[in-house]
């Protein structure tokens, strides 16, 4: 997960429930997620690290995939698949939160696509190994 930097305007702030605790959660303008967690900023990136977003029961679950180690062609890189759940406080926020996501994401248009599409492209050209737990795939040239 990206390292959250706070100079950007703030969609969207509300309490929200995530791991059971009551936290502040934010959008800001450049994409990110950002809460707080066990006294640790913590940021989601929507652009870089964000495949989707449902809607289960009262929670609200985006699908990420996120990067660890060093880059993605020039050497080894791992991308771990998560998620990350959070449950606003009214059935009215979920709403706007899942719509809010949703046009952030759909306003990166072309470029996401043809991002998803590279990183899919890569991922056939190179080798793919699997880790043992399954939820580690690693490629390197």
């Amino acid at each position: 997960m990206d390292e959250p930097t706070l100079d950007t305007a703030v969609i969207m702030s509300e309490q929200v429930v995530i791991d059971g605790n009551l936290t502040a959660l934010s959008l800001h303008s450049d994409g990110n997620l950002r809460w707080v967690d066990d006294g640790k900023d913590r940021c989601l990136n929507l652009e870089k690290e964000v495949i989707g977003v449902s809607l289960e029961d009262s929670r609200i679950v985006v699908k990420c995939a996120v990067e660890s180690g060093g880059g993605v062609v020039c050497c080894k890189s791992r991308v771990k698949r998560t998620t990350f759940n959070f449950q606003p406080c009214s059935q009215d926020f979920r709403e706007i939160w899942l719509q809010k996501i949703r046009e952030y994401l759909d306003s990166l248009g072309m470029l996401r696509r043809l991002s998803h599409g590279l990183c899919c492209f890569l991922v056939l050209l190179y080798w793919v190994e699997v880790a043992d737990d399954g939820d580690w795939i690693t490629w390197s040239s």
